[in-house]
């Protein structure tokens, strides 16, 4: 990846980056080319010589620890990776390759609330699967953003919004209100993102 130095996200600007991986052998140091990806988009920030250091807080977010400004998130999926980039707020992104599963309304039915198995409903068996993926992905970002993993029961937070692709607030139990917008993913792909406060995305190539 050639190196240009972008500016920092806007304050209320999310960067967006999508990046498709060749199918990895099965000896591939995976954890290796995942932080080599990383390394190559925040150079694109930070300039090459950055004396780039991660780091993880106590609940195993990761972080800069050459720049406190700048914050990420990265989720890799089945041959694509997807990465956020925002300015002085906590991000989040997950990515999830849309594919027909025999269990997945048995999973909605055990991780999402009400108001998300309604809309699920309505959506009719052609919108089932997309659906699932794109409430799931917008779930996972929330968390990720938090730092929360799964330890908080998915089905008590509610990521169903009027207009998906727009960020809305999610209030988040004795975590406050984080916001989430679903993204436009290559075909064949959902992903959602979500930031500490209101946001506008902007793809990155």
């Amino acid at each position: 990846m050639a190196v240009t130095t972008l500016p920092p996200p806007a304050a209320d600007q999310l960067d967006i980056w999508w990046v498709p991986r060749a199918a990895l052998p099965l000896n591939a140091d995976r954890a290796g080319a995942n932080h080599r990806l990383r390394h190559d988009i925040l150079r694109r920030y930070l300039g090459d010589d950055a004396p780039l250091g991660f780091f993880r807080d106590a609940d195993g977010k990761p972080g800069l620890a050459c720049d406190d400004f700048l914050h990420f998130n990265f989720a890799d999926c089945d041959g694509m990776a997807a990465v956020v980039i925002g300015a002085d707020m906590d991000v989040g992104i997950d990515c999830e390759r849309v594919r027909p599963q025999s269990d997945l309304a048995d999973v909605a039915a055990m991780c999402f609330c009400e108001n998300e198995q309604a809309l699920l409903a309505r959506a009719g068996a052609s919108a089932f699967t997309p659906l699932f993926y794109c409430l799931w992905t917008r779930k996972e970002a929330v968390l990720k953003a938090l730092g929360l993993g799964l330890s908080l029961p998915l089905a008590r937070i509610d990521v169903a919004a009027a207009d998906l692709a727009r960020a809305s607030p999610v209030i988040v139990p004795s975590h406050g209100v984080v916001w989430v917008a679903s993204l436009r993913a290559p075909t064949g792909w959902a992903g959602g993102c979500a930031a500490r406060r209101p946001f506008t995305v902007v793809q990155r190539t």
